[in-house]
């Protein structure tokens, strides 16, 4: 069974910790990958904190790894159920960095190795409710403008008129129904608009 790349990252992360030297070899092997994508997840794990050595192999700096933290079985249940069962697991971008903050949640945690945090709380997010490639890949923009305070223009469904200079302010999740909210340029209105009515978003210059 291939891993995914959250789930291979953890097991390099464990797989360090048991032995003083592997070898690039060795963890391509080990994980069934290419060399060159065990390369980018040491990549990966550096932009993590997670500090990886080389020398004669690679090996963890035991001295810098992620600091122990302690949750209780029924904290790990409920966290794990938050990150795998929430409304942000319908779009893929999303699903993706969720998987990641629980790789370095269980990276971190205290005794034992689990693969998942929640092991008895489960749910399911409906094939219908997910997000369409386009859809994904609009939120994903939107998100970075959020991030990076930057101004967007958007164009929407289904005569492509398009709106410029907006600032993303927030996303809004209401009975699987997404929503874009965003300001004018001077910021006196929030309006939400639905994730459904949106051709695409551009960030301004």
């Amino acid at each position: 069974m291939i891993m995914t790349k959250p789930e291979r990252l953890l097991f390099i992360i464990n797989l360090l910790r048991s032995r003083e030297r592997t070898s690039l070899a060795q963890l391509s092997t080990q994980c069934r990958v290419s060399k060159r994508t065990i390369y980018r997840d040491l990549l990966s794990l550096q932009r993590l904190k997670v500090n990886v050595c080389c020398d004669h192999g690679y090996f963890l700096d035991e001295q810098h790894l992620f600091p122990e933290l302690k949750l209780t079985e029924k904290e790990r249940e409920l966290l794990g159920f938050c990150l795998n069962y929430t409304p942000l697991n319908q779009s893929n971008h999303f699903a993706g960095k969720l998987a990641e903050i629980e790789s370095k949640i269980i990276a971190a945690l205290n005794g034992g190795n689990p693969k998942k945090l929640s092991r008895y709380m489960v749910g399911a997010i409906p094939k219908l409710c997910r997000l369409s490639a386009d859809q994904d890949a609009v939120l994903e923009c939107f998100f970075d403008a959020i991030l990076n305070h930057r101004k967007i223009s958007v164009r929407l469904k289904p005569h492509d008129k398009e709106f410029s200079g907006l600032r993303a302010v927030g996303i809004s999740i209401e009975d699987s129904a997404w929503h874009m909210c965003l300001t004018d340029s001077i910021g006196n209105k929030t309006v939400k608009i639905p994730l459904d009515k949106v051709r695409s978003v551009a960030v301004s210059d």
